[in-house]
């Protein structure tokens, strides 16, 4: 990935191994891939954008908060995808990107103002009402393993759901209730397709 002076280079099988485990320079991967994305794609993405909001804010502990750029990002996203239609949400790697948008802000929520912001309670109210009939997301099959199925989606989804402080504790709503329930019954129910899963 590439934007401005960040860039971030493509894995070689080839690549010398480190003896031992820099966690300063994982996490400048993390980053610089997460803000090499968001500048040049402009998209909430599972495998950078996402990942890094769905990871590095339980870091902060041991390396500090993350970038709060991120956050405004994924705000902003929200904000967008509020104003489309459902219609618009459901096709290609939208669910994907709804549902990395909640599970981002609620683990921002979770490690680092330690209280559900109203942003969240949003992100996750649509995400859910995106939900289908059986329990998941519509999935693009695409860039595995992360994009590419309906089980990954709603892992992802019940993560965030569980993560937000106090979200499902105080949620009344019955539609999304529901919702929750199918969700549950979908992980119980459904054999992971691959081993990442």
């Amino acid at each position: 990935y590439a934007f401005e002076q960040i860039r971030v280079p493509a894995f070689r099988a080839d690549e010398p191994r480190r003896p031992q485990l820099s966690a300063p320079l994982a996490e400048t991967h993390l980053r610089d891939g997460a803000l090499a994305w968001k500048g040049a794609k402009g998209c909430v993405s599972c495998h950078t954008t996402g990942l890094y909001m769905t990871t590095r804010p339980a870091l902060t502990p041991f390396l500090g908060p993350p970038v709060e750029e991120m956050r405004a990002f994924l705000v902003g996203e929200l904000r967008k995808n509020l104003q489309a239609t459902p219609n618009e949400l459901q096709k290609s790697t939208r669910p994907a990107q709804v549902i990395y948008t909640a599970a981002g802000l609620a683990e921002w929520d979770a490690h680092i103002t330690r209280q559900l912001s109203v942003e969240t309670g949003q992100a996750l109210a649509q995400m859910l009402d995106l939900q289908l009939a059986g329990g998941t997301w519509g999935s693009l099959d695409c860039w595995p393993p992360y994009e590419s199925d309906g089980f990954h989606l709603a892992t992802v989804a019940a993560m965030a759901v569980a993560t937000a402080p106090g979200w499902l504790a105080n949620l009344r709503d019955d539609k999304r209730r529901s919702a929750v329930e199918r969700l549950k019954d979908y992980l119980r129910k459904t054999e992971p397709p691959h081993d990442y899963g």
